[in-house]
């Protein structure tokens, strides 16, 4: 019975006749979009009609391109926009094979990126002086950020301390520029007047020195979108106050019979943190009162003014201001007395963020909440 229908089979098929080996054939979709300096990736599956072992390769392909000749796995990291062509081949054991052509796009990888830059502070004088103006803070949103390009970054320095004659110094622009970003150029704060002396204009202005004419204007300006005006000095019923010197969130104080100005507040940033504080405006008394006293430092750097008394003598010291944050240095009291120090302003400084693991380089690298962050607290480059 097994011989006959062995028989049967061999007269329907004919004796000696074999099967014909068919061919294998591609059954993925190929991926067809890709993003420079991303890797890109197309797992190529395939199916043989006998179960026959398949070999994958490219017959045609870009620079780099690579596939495992097992799994049909293609990687890929285009380093250009462009549109090139690949061909996958499986081939069978009987060297069947079968073939797939298609068409990558290629497109530039961009990013985002938040940027804060804030100039030197504005310096306090001597001699019943105002506070200084803090530098300049701006901050800037650019889209479509392209890897490999440049960017300048400049950290403006404090202005110096004042002498017995000037205004305090004016503090230094900080700057970012370069391919592919809006120059951002932040004025360095006011320096601060000393006694009938007007602050000087920056980024936010200078407290004015102590005055005779107890109404008038003596304030420093500041510049619009990146500070605030300083506080009016003021001579009263022999008491001496410096305006406060202005802050980046709010205008500095003017002096009055009690007390020199306050700094003028900072303003806060993406990282929480607050910058560009304006300085005290200082006092002095003839005689002793404890309930008078200098202005404080704005939020954000600001350096505190001095406080003195003429008769019995005593003083302290202003604060200069915060390095790395723009604050205005505090104004400094009283006439040449040994041991007293002028106050100068903060240096700046610039802060790039972006969402993300690292993609640039340059300046201090961290990273918080999901974010990037490089910090420039001296000049340097930044590399996209």
């Amino acid at each position: 019975m097994i011989s006959a229908n062995v028989s049967l089979w061999s007269m329907r098929k004919g004796v000696g006749a074999s099967e014909p080996n068919l061919g294998p054939s591609i059954t993925s979709s190929p991926v067809t979009t890709g993003t420079t300096d991303t890797l890109y990736q197309y797992q190529v599956t395939a199916t043989d009609p006998e179960g026959d072992a398949l070999t994958f390769s490219l017959s045609v392909k870009p620079s780099g391109m690579t596939i495992n000749a097992t799994t049909g796995l293609i990687q890929y990291t285009p380093t250009a926009a462009s549109t090139p062509s690949v061909t996958v081949v499986v081939t069978d054991t009987k060297l069947n094979s079968a073939s797939q052509n298609y068409t990558i796009n290629v497109i530039q990888r961009t990013y985002s990126i938040n940027a804060l830059v804030v100039a030197g502070g504005g310096a306090g004088p001597s001699i019943w002086a105002g506070g200084g103006g803090a530098g300049g803070m701006q901050a800037l949103t650019q889209a479509g950020v392209i890897p490999s390009n440049s960017w300048t970054v400049t950290i403006g320095a404090g202005g110096a301390a004042g002498s017995t004659s000037n205004q305090g110094n004016n503090g230094s622009v900080s700057s970012i520029a370069g391919t592919g970003i809006t120059t951002v150029s932040s004025v360095g704060g006011g320096g601060a007047g000393k006694t009938n002396q007007s602050g000087a204009t920056g980024g936010s202005g200078g407290g004015g020195g102590s005055q005779n004419n107890s109404t008038s204007t003596n304030r420093g300006s500041g510049t619009s979108g990146q500070g605030n005006n300083g506080g009016n000095g003021r001579t009263i019923n022999y008491f001496n106050s410096g305006g406060g010197g202005g802050g980046a969130g709010a205008v500095g104080a003017n002096g009055t019979s009690t007390k020199g100005g306050n700094g003028g507040a900072g303003s806060a940033w993406l990282d929480g943190t607050t910058y560009a504080g304006g300085g005290g405006g200082s006092a002095t008394r003839y005689n002793s009162n404890t309930s008078q006293g200098a202005g404080s430092g704005g939020s954000g750097g600001g350096g505190n003014g001095s406080f003195n008394y003429i008769s019995p003598a005593s003083f302290n010291n202003p604060q200069n201001g915060g390095a790395n944050t723009g604050g205005g240095g505090g104004g400094s009291s009283g006439q040449s007395i040994s041991g007293r120090v002028n106050a100068s302003g903060g240096s700046g400084i610039v802060i790039i963020r972006y969402s993300g693991n690292q993609v640039g380089s340059g300046g201090t690298v961290s990273s918080a909440g999901g974010y990037t962050y490089h910090t420039f607290t001296s000049s340097g480059t930044y590399t996209t």
